[in-house]
């Protein structure tokens, strides 16, 4: 299978009053608008979802996705560096989702209460400044932002979770063979460390009171943060498989 391009992480996207959306580099100047159309297939440019369902879901001819995706690579806005784009599959692959601060960068008018996605924040800039890193392939300095703000922020279970996954990518760049870290966490060890949060109630990054859903996403519905990096940080290490 082969996935469609990465969007840059740092292009702004704004919806205009006639109800479009114009879309800007990282310092704000814009280089094109859409329609409510071409935003929906813009969304699926993540780097990730297979170019058989965009075509799928879009109705469009491989000629016309073909020359929608140069069009987007001749205006600058797709991850092109090639330790980015591998980095960024593999965050997304891993459930991290590496977003800039504004909260139209995503189509809606959510805020994250970290301060991570709200522009008058102290920590958005930095977060911001990470994404930029990480989309110019600079994935040590990305990776030293990212320690420093774990350190301001020790209630912010998913910055460090970001910084773990990205060292692991920069270690197997050394290592090809090195086995992924994410699921190397038997059931059991998996189980018990779930049933501890379950038990508690409280979302271990915002303290917040959290309810369990069938078939919702593993997230706090308060804050949104994902339970798995915790989960598997405390899973017991005995636990672990080998390899």
């Amino acid at each position: 299978m082969t996935a469609v391009p990465r969007l840059r992480d740092d292009v702004r996207i704004r919806r205009t009053d006639d109800g479009q959306f114009a879309v800007s580099d990282r310092e704000g100047a814009e280089l094109f608008r859409l329609t409510v159309g071409g935003f929906a297939l813009l969304r699926f440019m993540d780097g990730v979802t297979d170019r058989a369902a965009v075509l799928a879901s879009s109705g469009l001819d491989p000629e016309d996705l073909d020359g929608w995706i140069a069009s987007l690579d001749e205006a600058g806005v797709l991850v092109d560096d090639s330790r980015a784009v591998r980095a960024l599959r593999y965050l997304a692959e891993q459930g991290i989702a590496f977003r800039r601060a504004s909260p139209d960068r995503r189509g809606d008018d959510r805020d994250d209460d970290d301060g991570r996605r709200d522009p008058a924040s102290s920590v958005a800039p930095w977060w911001n400044y990470a994404v930029v890193l990480l989309n110019d392939g600079m994935l040590e300095e990305a990776v030293d932002v990212l320690d420093r703000m774990a350190d301001s922020l020790p209630g912010d279970a998913r910055v460090p979770e970001a910084a773990r996954h990205l060292k692991f990518v920069l270690a197997s760049e050394a290592n090809p063979a090195l086995a992924q870290d994410r699921r190397d966490v038997g059931w059991d060890a998996f189980d018990a460390a779930l049933r501890d949060v379950l038990e508690d109630g409280t979302c271990p990054r915002c303290n917040q009171r959290f309810e369990v859903e069938l078939g919702a996403n593993n997230r706090c519905w308060s804050c949104g943060a994902s339970f798995s990096g915790w989960i598997l940080d405390h899973a017991v290490d005995e636990d672990r498989r080998n390899g």
